[in-house]
């Protein structure tokens, strides 16, 4: 196997072991599918999920692209890329980068709302910004952990105006409670 494979396979795994850990027990890598390609995670009903390895750089408004068609392809409510950043291993997945178009987060946060009858996690939006990877990681990184979601909207370059090509970037773990909050999976039973 060539060595971005190898890479492109530890990152699929490390986000199954994730999703398998937190509330999708039948989260497995998706086999290739060819010009039909659903995504690289299978198990996850409603979702699809587009996982990069990104120590060759981000190219995000193609990944964001990439994981819409992979999401019209297979018929689910949402399509998530998550991004394996530079500096974090598999034991840091919750902090992988997972990045939606704007106008699917926004809805993902209104039915986590409508679900729990206005009870879902509170989302703190920063931004937007012109995208670059040093952006997404610093706003991210200083974004305080606690009972708040922090989320960074950006856009591509020359797209601030273009609202359809926003994107939204939240770490793994807060997209997977975000979900939840919306009907997806099963969350984790607290204290038990």
């Amino acid at each position: 196997m060539n060595r971005p494979r190898v890479k492109g396979t530890m990152a699929e795994s490390a986000v199954v072991a994730y999703l398998r850990g937190n509330g999708w027990l039948y989260a497995e890598r998706r086999a290739l599918q060819g010009s039909l390609d659903k995504g690289d995670v299978t198990g996850t009903p409603g979702l699809v999920w587009e996982v990069k390895y990104a120590n060759g750089g981000i190219r995000m408004a193609a990944w964001v692209a990439e994981t819409e068609v992979e999401r019209l392809n297979a018929g689910a409510d949402y399509g998530l890329l998550v991004v394996k950043p530079a500096a974090l291993g598999a034991k840091q997945t919750e902090r992988w980068y997972t990045v939606m178009n704007a106008q699917s987060f926004e809805r993902l946060q209104q039915q986590a709302i409508q679900e729990t009858r206005g009870y879902a996690p509170a989302v703190v939006m920063l931004g937007p910004y012109p995208y670059s990877a040093p952006t997404m990681l610093t706003r991210l990184f200083r974004a305080q952990v606690g009972p708040d979601l922090s989320a960074v909207r950006m856009y591509p370059p020359g797209g601030k105006e273009q609202m359809s090509g926003h994107y939204v970037a939240v770490y793994l773990r807060d997209a997977v409670r975000l979900l939840h909050a919306a009907g997806y999976g099963t969350p984790p039973i607290l204290g038990g």
